[in-house]
C-alpha cells in the first residue's frame, strides 16, 4: 500500500496520491463547493470502513441521513397553482419538504408539504401574504407556480 498524500492543489484540484510502502492515514473534511464535484479516475473505489462502496442508486439512498433501511427518496418538480396533489411514487410517505423554484413575489411568497389522504401522496400548497404589510397566511394567487419537492417513505 503506498502513503496517501494531499498534493497541492493544481488546474483539476487536490490530488491523492501514493509513493511509499507504508500506510499512513489521513484525517480531513473535504467540502464540495458549489458547482464542484468529485471525480473517480476509472479503477478508482470509493471505501467506507475499509469496503468498497458501489455507487448504485439503492446504496446511494442508504448513505443519505436521516433515511434508515427500507426508505427511499423521491423528489421532483410540480407547477401549482394554489394546491396540488402529487403522485411520488412511495407507498407510503413519512415526511416531505417543498421549495419554491420560482422566485418568490408578493402573489406567491412561499410552498409548503403536508400529508394527503391518499397514500404515498403529498399534498403542495403555495402561500401569500395577504397584503403589503399584512403577513397573515393565504393561498397564493400566482398561477404555475414551479415548486420542487422531496419525499421520504417506503
Amino acid at each position: 500500500m503506498g502513503v496517501k498524500y494531499l498534493t497541492d492543489q493544481g488546474p483539476d484540484g487536490a490530488r491523492l496520491g501514493s509513493t511509499v510502502a507504508d500506510t499512513v492515514d489521513v484525517y480531513a473534511a473535504v467540502t464540495v463547493q458549489t458547482a464542484g464535484y468529485i471525480n473517480f479516475a476509472s479503477g478508482g473505489l470509493l471505501k467506507i470502513g475499509g469496503t468498497t462502496v458501489l455507487p448504485t442508486a439503492a446504496t446511494m439512498n442508504l448513505m443519505m441521513a436521516g433515511v434508515t433501511a427500507g426508505q427511499k427518496i423521491a423528489r421532483g418538480a410540480s407547477s401549482v397553482t394554489t394546491s396540488l396533489e402529487v403522485i411520488t411514487g412511495l407507498a407510503t410517505v413519512v415526511a416531505g419538504v417543498a421549495s419554491l423554484r420560482d422566485d418568490p413575489n408578493i402573489s406567491a411568497y412561499w410552498a409548503t408539504c403536508a400529508a394527503s389522504t391518499t397514500a404515498g401522496n403529498i399534498l403542495l400548497k403555495t402561500w401569500m401574504p395577504t397584503a403589503t404589510n399584512n403577513v397573515a397566511v393565504a393561498a397564493a394567487t400566482k398561477t404555475s407556480v414551479l415548486v420542487d419537492w422531496i419525499a421520504v417513505g417506503t
